[in-house]
């Protein structure tokens, strides 16, 4: 008996480490490449995933909070990389998924855009580039999901041939501002942060990729235009120099006083922008309703947020006990489930700002002590 359990017991750690994802389901054909300075290159990615399992391509819906899996390239690189082509996958709920056939067949195929964004002078050189990918697999038939992962491949590229300018011109309605003084003195009088982008649209193609697919946006242009003082540094500006960076572009937000309070990890696609940028945002209520008396209240109430048995409670001496299910976590927040409304809490894992998702959007709505 005592044999049978132990065989029993290998078997599932067996099972359990076959399930798990690894880096070889992420295939490069080739991932030798070679760009123009400011210039880019596509790569083929495919997965083979085991049967009976699936990954998250993305959402289709902002009420999902499962991780779809995702490219990057560390900003320190001097290159970016962008999705060009996911594949199709299947509609599951509030996501796109994409089901294993095997890990001896390709269940589906990225197709990415690698950018150059230093403007490198050609040569010989080989840059040895890290391409990470973060995803997660998920039972299928159980729908329990495995913890994140990360896997790094490398990619090898030469900058090659001679860079291509171009009279670019640029297409969005946000209000820009080209002067780094001026748009500061507009912060301070509005107390609204800087949106920061440092960029070179008439050679580098990651700078044009971004003016074409985030900037043009209309959503973008208002979110920027009512909540930011927008600031647009081109490579030719001396104010450049006031920021340290990499390479074209480069995004930040700074505070009134030039403090920068998000530096990098702004996303490169609409949705992934707009979701970055909204914690910054502040808005001028010019049509605020005339306050009739002068008094004035202030509050602050106290919120214990704790886990109990497998559920997570919100306490107020308001409302009482509000119980939560997790939903999932990452790095730096755990998303909470209301049990019975469609509602979510989004808490830190350190003393950073809390949101909550009243099913539309995310409105910062606390902080944790440290």
């Amino acid at each position: 008996m005592l044999k049978r359990l132990i065989c029993s017991g290998l078997l599932f750690a067996a099972v359990g480490l076959n399930a798990q994802q690894l880096p070889g389901d992420f295939e490069l054909p080739n991932s030798s490449l070679e760009m123009a300075p400011g210039g880019s290159a596509e790569v083929s990615l495919n997965l083979k995933l085991p049967d009976k399992h699936h990954i998250y391509l993305r959402h289709a819906s902002s009420m999902s909070f499962n991780i779809v899996t995702s490219f990057s390239i560390p900003e320190d690189q001097g290159f970016g990389v962008e999705v060009q082509k996911a594949p199709e996958g299947e509609k599951y709920e509030t996501d796109y998924i994409l089901r294993g056939k095997g890990r001896d067949k390709i269940s589906g195929t990225y197709r990415l855009t690698v950018f150059e964004q230093k403007g490198r002078s050609p040569g010989n050189r080989t840059y040895a580039v890290p391409l990470l990918i973060k995803t997660q697999m998920c039972n299928s038939a159980t729908n329990v999901c495995y913890r994140p992962q990360e896997f790094k491949k490398l990619l090898r590229i030469k900058v090659t041939g001679d860079k291509v300018s171009v009279n670019f011109r640029s297409t969005s309605s946000i209000d820009w501002v080209t002067s780094y003084d001026q748009a500061f003195q507009k912060a301070r009088a509005s107390g609204k942060n800087v949106f920061v982008v440092i960029t070179a649209p008439d050679w580098c193609g990651y700078c044009r990729y971004l003016e074409r697919d985030v900037f043009a946006k209309s959503s973008v242009a208002q979110a920027l235009n009512s909540g930011f003082v927008a600031l647009r540094i081109l490579d030719t500006n001396s104010d450049k120099s006031k920021f340290q960076f990499s390479g074209y572009p480069t995004m930040k937000v700074a505070d009134p006083s030039g403090k920068i309070i998000k530096d990098g990890g702004i996303g490169r696609n609409e949705d992934s922008f707009l979701t970055a940028i909204a914690p910054f945002a502040k808005t001028e209520d010019t049509d605020a309703p005339d306050i009739i008396g002068s008094d004035e209240y202030k509050a602050v109430i106290q919120t214990r947020i704790y886990k109990e048995g497998q559920n997570w409670i919100l306490e107020t001496p308001l409302t009482g006990k509000e119980v939560y299910q997790e939903a999932r976590r990452d790095a730096k927040y755990i998303i909470l489930k209301h049990s019975s409304k469609n509602e979510f809490l989004a808490v830190p894992l350190q003393g950073e700002q809390g949101f909550f998702h009243n099913g539309s959007k995310w409105i910062p709505a606390f902080k944790l002590d440290d």
